[in-house]
């Protein structure tokens, strides 16, 4: 996202910026204004109060103020308003009867100054600063740095300073402070859209509330560098424990530098934590410090949390008061600038985990929670974790990178894209529920020497026919220290002439095309494992139809009878080296999906003939047939009814006689029942005549040591330029040429005849396309 750059910058010179363009916000600037020693300039048409020693006036009475007219104070005729500076003067107290305007406040703060403004129920809204003043001995305006201690200047509660307008200082360090422990009033912050509000010196109310636009809290460098701490009433009369909430709205950001070695982000005092810190969904915090610290009781985290430190190693929010407890649960976390991040022992996340840019993220002591309820995402990065547990009742985790796990991976619930990433677990690993999509690899160091369906069930989708394909190991390992690696090969559709017999000579009717390549290293000679593979979605006749079987032939023996839509094998630990294993079937109408049990379509002179069939029935209403010419937009062409209920295998055609318009069609079938609910097949598709531009290998299956394989090249595709390579079925990468397409053909070809038996994927790229051809060369 382009609008962390601008805080890159930031971080580079913290006190030399003074713009900063944020992109999502608009522009935000920092202001940084050293009063140190100056004379204040009182602006024309200012006000300041005329009232008596120790006089009390209101607002809106004209008769409690002056104006400034550039050469002497004139009664005033009319109150203040945001176009004009007020100055209330030593032992004079302004009283709120309605909601006023100001532009700066300035309230004189030398000895005895005495009570200032009665805010009552009412707000004042600052289209300026809150700054202190004193008058020198010869009657000179001057900045000072301090307000009272001891007095309540501005009160009740029940009252609020609002800051509102475009970007600007409203507290500085020469001309404020936080020494008084009785600031009793509320602070809002309510710029105009996309403005900021700089606090540069340390600020003290009854609660603060982040409405709009962005708050910047620096780190003051006038003196001794400090954080411009924001804290609370320390009154007895609202308790002697936490207390002070600071909350940030939707919509709303808090920018802090804050950092440990120059005090904190809030507290209430040096030595009590504040009541709630509150971080409203749809709301920002960005830090900038290497130890951001928040002394609050409560750290209620539900918006974005950006850590952007630029050096050295950054730390999660922290607190060290009795009382506080590190907050372990997040929203949507974001990560930029380079400084480390090192994430803490426990991390909860509800949302998405988000590295922009910078430095890396060190995560090998962290126990990292995913528990949200909708979707999440780690983007753009790989995580390496000490313990990974996944626990989301509903939605998905997706994941974009690799996960290193390395004492403890557990899966309570939840569905997992691994977006062709891998997972590696080191240690303990325990399956409750769940799903994997897209796992590209999964290594398992030390399995352990039980292995039970607790902590040896490895639970992938099938992404073209649907439901679970369960990988289930169990038995028992001599082998303390046995690895495990296992792909999942996911190739559409089902083979409807799987060519061979098991190891009993029962024919293999039916497999799926989809394969897993189980891998085990360091074992025994004599162990014996179950394997188990589940035949979730699909229709299972008879579970002892159900077979583990390899790609091309039988797996080793021996095989063990179905149970409860889950095929069965007892292979030797040797056996499953680099082993391909799928799901095949003895049974005539087992193994198919649920609804489709066929489909496709064929051309002739008066249309396409689109045909599809079904294994069975249960309250179905009728057929409607989709056709596309990019695969993404259909358009319904017509329909056939529906058998309504069946346990047989029905048969439907229709006649697609509309015009074809391009020379590959795509048609997609959707049922529906009685009801309104509906399921989609594939997508199918159909090369017209005249138009093929299809690779082909002959001969297909190919024999070893009798046939000498030939790819075919189309007329139209000769003299392009391309590139081919060659797979095994596990995929694992063989051979690859690049040039002009026939000959790239030839050199393939070659290699192809000295590969042994197996499986195979020949892979054909250019700039246009893809094509994907299957092989198979037998013994």
């Amino acid at each position: 996202m382009a609008i962390y750059s601008s805080f890159r910058l930031l971080l580079k010179h913290p006190l030399e910026i003074t713009h900063i363009f944020y992109s999502m916000l608009g522009t935000v600037c920092i202001f940084f204004s050293p009063l140190y020693g100056q004379g204040l300039e009182i602006s024309i048409n200012a006000y300041r109060t005329a009232l008596e020693i120790d006089g009390t006036g209101d607002w809106d009475d004209p008769f409690t103020w002056e104006v400034w007219d550039g050469s002497s104070w004139r009664s005033a005729t009319i109150p203040p308003s945001r176009d004009n500076d007020v100055f209330i003067e030593k032992d004079n107290e302004v009283r709120l009867t309605q909601n006023q305007e100001v532009g700066t406040l300035y309230l004189f703060a030398a000895a005895e100054a005495g009570k200032k403004l009665n805010l009552q129920a009412y707000d004042l809204d600052v289209y300026g600063a809150l700054r202190c003043f004193f008058r020198d001995t010869d009657g000179k305006y001057q900045f000072y740095s301090s307000t009272s201690g001891i007095t309540d200047w501005i009160y009740p509660e029940i009252g609020s300073i609002v800051f509102k307008g475009s970007s600007r200082n409203i507290v500085d360090r020469s001309s404020w402070s936080a020494n008084t422990q009785y600031s009793r009033f509320g602070v809002i912050f309510n710029p105009d859209p996309h403005e900021a509000l700089t606090v540069n010196a340390g600020f003290k109310a009854n609660n603060f509330t982040v409405l709009s636009g962005t708050v910047i809290q620096t780190v003051n460098t006038e003196g001794t560098e400090a954080t411009s701490t924001f804290s609370f009433n320390t009154h007895d009369m609202f308790g002697t424990d936490n207390y002070g909430e600071f909350i940030v709205e939707p919509g709303a950001t808090l920018i802090s530098y804050g950092t440990k070695e120059f005090n904190e982000i809030i507290r209430r005092s040096d030595t009590r934590p504040a009541s709630n810190f509150h971080l409203k969904e749809g709301g920002r915090l960005i830090l900038l410090g290497q130890e951001p610290i928040i002394e609050a009781a409560n750290i209620l985290l539900e918006g974005d949390v950006y850590y952007s430190g630029n050096s050295g190693t950054q730390r999660f929010i922290t607190g060290s008061m009795d009382g506080v407890t590190e907050p372990s649960e997040y929203n949507n976390l974001f990560f930029e600038g380079n400084a480390i991040k090192n994430l803490p022992e426990i991390l909860e996340l509800t949302g998405n985990f988000t590295h922009l840019d910078g430095g890396s993220i060190i995560g090998t002591n962290t126990s990292l929670y995913f528990i949200g309820n909708d979707d999440q995402e780690v983007v753009q990065t790989s995580l390496h974790l000490k313990e990974a547990i996944i626990n989301k009742p509903a939605g998905l985790l997706i994941l974009d990178g690799d996960l290193v796990v390395n004492e403890r991976f557990e899966m309570v619930s939840g569905d997992v894209d691994f977006r062709h990433h891998n997972l590696a677990m080191n240690g303990l690993y325990s399956y409750h529920s769940g799903h994997w999509r897209n796992l590209s690899l999964l290594t398992h160091q030390n399995l352990p020497t039980a292995l039970l369906p607790s902590n040896s069930t490895f639970p992938f989708i099938d992404a073209y026919l649907g439901g679970k394909r369960t990988v289930i190991l169990i038995g028992n390992l001599s082998v303390s220290n046995t690895g495990l690696r296992l792909s999942y090969t996911e190739l559409p559709g089902v083979n409807w002439d799987a060519g061979f017999n098991d190891y009993d000579n029962t024919p293999i009717l039916y497999k799926l095309n989809s394969y897993f390549t189980v891998d085990l290293n360091d074992v025994a000679a004599e162990d014996k494992l179950e394997i188990r593979i589940s035949a979730d979605n699909l229709i299972v006749v008879r579970d002892e139809d159900l077979r583990i079987v390899s790609d091309i032939s039988a797996a080793p023996p021996d095989h063990l009878p179905g149970l409860n839509n889950i095929a069965r094998r007892e292979l030797s630990t040797l056996d499953l080296k680099r082993q391909i294993l799928t799901i095949g079937s003895t049974g005539i109408a087992s193994i198919l999906p649920i609804a489709w049990l066929s489909y496709g379509a064929r051309q002739f002179a008066h249309g396409n003939l689109v045909s599809w069939s079904t294994a069975q029935e249960r309250n179905n209403r009728e057929f409607l047939v989709f056709k596309s010419i990019d695969a993404k937009q259909f358009d319904e062409i017509g329909g056939v009814t529906g058998t309504g209920y069946s346990n047989e295998i029905q048969h439907y055609d229709f006649l697609d006689r509309t015009l074809n318009t391009a020379h590959r069609i795509y048609y997609q079938i959707k049922q529906v029942d009685f009801d309104g609910r509906y399921d989609f097949s594939p997508v199918f598709d159909l090369s017209l005549a005249g138009s093929d531009d299809r690779i082909s290998i002959f001969p297909n299956p190919s024999v070893s040591q009798r046939n000498s394989v030939t790819i075919r090249i189309p007329e139209k595709l000769r003299g392009t330029p391309a590139q081919m390579s060659v797979k095994h079925i596990s995929g694992i990468s063989l051979v690859q040429e690049a040039g002009l397409l026939e000959e790239v053909a030839v050199k393939i070809a070659e290699h192809m005849d000295e590969l042994s038996p197996g499986m195979y994927l020949v892979i054909v790229e250019n700039h246009l396309k893809q094509q994907v051809v299957k092989w198979l060369k037998e013994n």
